[in-house]
């Protein structure tokens, strides 16, 4: 351990330059202080929000991480862009027309009287309530578990063919949580909007606009921090090329999960050492606190051939054929249990409609014949390590159902290796190309965002992170925030709060000397 705190040179050092670390950073600077740094790892800044051109289509740009304003009734971030001159904000559309659902067959399933899916939808969700609001000590369980339950409780009320296309229809709400059914906690389950959700055209506007609020010389791309330590009445950072910034204090804003490699004695890249280690209360609150993984695969099309104006088109998972007959038969909901479980069994990568499937459709949201897949974990993992060959390959039933769903009359070619003639001759669409960024595969990022799982309580570490490692280190980012959880929003609001939290902290002591060695 250093004994010799040294003379702090710079007055906040950032860990990170995520919009979490450029928003605190932009409002240090904005309040007067002068002496900051913002390490990155990444010979970026962004973050989770990364936009790319395609190398196709010149002209087209996605943004592969965050492409929302979620929750806008109560979204600041969101508030603040519409205070702008309408040519400085990033565009953004409302994309509220109803998702159309269709099964791997292609059958409508969504807005079928016979079926009324959206009616037993609603009421699985007062089902959920039930289950917990009303009792805290509930057992939690998977969701996939709670949705057996109330379909061997209900069936009596149901027809076959409900029981038949519900299961696979409930299970959109993976894409939210970003973990598959069998994973995700039934208790937690539950999605509440505060507001519409608005489909950002161009992150990398509203990312610019909060980095130019940053002094250039401020940040430090391709600085990775390995250690930091408090040194009495100072913080010692120090990175991997083996230089070491000392300061007042420091706003650590690292995602969650590469937080969690701190607790591990494994020194992998992006760990970083804590001295002294992470406190109790957030260590044991990582007990009951996990990460998950959200994909994004864009599949590039040469021409649009389908609606334009339908923003989405979701698939149904399948489920066994006699998926009904066997919850009518089971004697007991363990009985059901048990072989549900051992029919909806998967081996990744076998058969895409394993899984429900979503595609946002681009021509409608930005003019681009562009069709976005999402994954959840562990399809994501696994999905994320293929080639893009290997993706069209596994997902191309899927992309044959949604463009059919979607009104698209003509065949789809795939074609990548880009061997079609150039001349317009075939009427269908052509795949022409994959985009994707492996965010589980990402050493600084290590998945998406916070993943709800069976017992799983994120308050005690949001609550935990609120309070820092001690008030002079201090953590922001998504996971440090309950609303906003997850969302772009949510990072930008911790990067002000711990910005505010760090200036009235030297406001009240400027000196900041220790008194009877008890750190301040």
């Amino acid at each position: 351990m250093i004994e010799n705190a040294g003379t702090p040179e710079y007055t906040v050092v950032v860990v990170g330059a995520g919009i979490a670390g450029l928003k605190a950073a932009a409002e240090l600077h904005s309040a007067g202080i002068e002496k900051c740094v913002v390490l990155e790892a990444r010979a970026r800044t962004g973050g989770r929000l990364l936009q790319v051109e395609s190398s196709v289509f010149p002209g087209r740009r996605y943004d592969l991480g965050a492409s929302w304003h979620h929750d806008t009734l109560s979204n600041e971030l969101f508030a603040e862009e519409l205070r702008l001159p309408e040519a400085e904000r990033a565009g953004y559309v409302f994309d509220d027309v109803p998702t159309m659902v269709v099964s791997p067959a292609g059958r409508r399933l969504d807005g079928d009287f016979g079926l009324m899916l959206e009616a037993l939808q609603r009421e699985v969700e007062h089902y959920i309530e039930e289950q917990y609001f009303e009792s805290l000590e509930a057992r939690d369980m998977p969701f996939f578990e709670l949705v057996m339950a109330y379909l061997y409780e209900r069936r009596g009320v149901l027809t076959d063919d409900q029981i038949q296309q519900l299961p696979g229809t409930v299970r959109f709400l993976e894409f939210w949580h970003a973990i598959d059914w069998k994973l995700l906690s039934a208790k937690l389950s539950e999605v509440e909007n505060n507001g519409r959700n608005a489909f950002v055209l161009n992150y990398d506007k509203l990312l610019r606009r909060i980095e130019s609020g940053v002094p250039r010389e401020w940040i430090r791309l391709g600085t990775e921090v390995t250690k930091i330590e408090r040194v009495r009445d100072t913080v010692h950072i120090t990175t991997a090329d083996g230089a070491c910034y000392v300061s007042k204090c420091a706003i650590v804003t690292v995602p969650q999960s590469v937080l969690e490699l701190s607790l591990k004695p494994e020194r992998v890249p992006g760990r970083i050492e804590f001295r002294p280690p992470l406190n109790d209360n957030i260590t044991s609150a990582f007990e009951r606190a996990h990460y998950a993984s959200l994909g994004k695969i864009f599949f590039e099309f040469d021409k649009c051939t389908w609606d334009t104006q339908r923003p989405r088109v979701a698939i149904a998972a399948k489920v066994p054929d006699d998926f009904s007959a066997q919850v009518r038969k089971a004697q007991d909901l363990q009985e059901l249990l048990r072989s549900a479980s051992a029919q909806t069994e998967v081996k990744l990568g076998q058969d895409c409609f394993d899984f429900p499937q979503e595609f946002q459709n681009m021509v409608a949201l930005a003019g681009i014949p562009t069709l976005i897949a999402f994954t959840q974990t562990p399809l994501t993992e696994h999905v994320e390590r293929l080639s893009k060959q290997e993706i069209v390959d596994y997902f191309k039933p899927a992309i044959v159902v949604a463009l059919r769903a979607l009104g698209s009359k003509e065949e789809c070619l795939f074609d990548l290796g880009n061997t079609q003639p150039q001349d317009d001759s075939h009427p269908g669409p052509i795949l022409k190309n994959v985009i994707f960024n492996p965010w589980s595969q990402d050493t600084y990022s290590r998945g998406s965002y916070t993943g709800s799982h069976v017992d799983d309580d994120q308050l005690p570490l949001t609550v935990a992170l609120n309070n820092g490692q001690d008030s002079r280190i201090r953590f922001a980012g998504e996971h440090t925030v309950m609303e906003g959880n997850g969302c772009t929003y949510g990072a930008w609001e911790s990067g002000r709060r711990e910005a505010e939290y760090v200036l009235e902290y030297l406001r009240r002591f400027p000196l900041a000397h220790p008194q009877d060695g008890k750190k301040q």
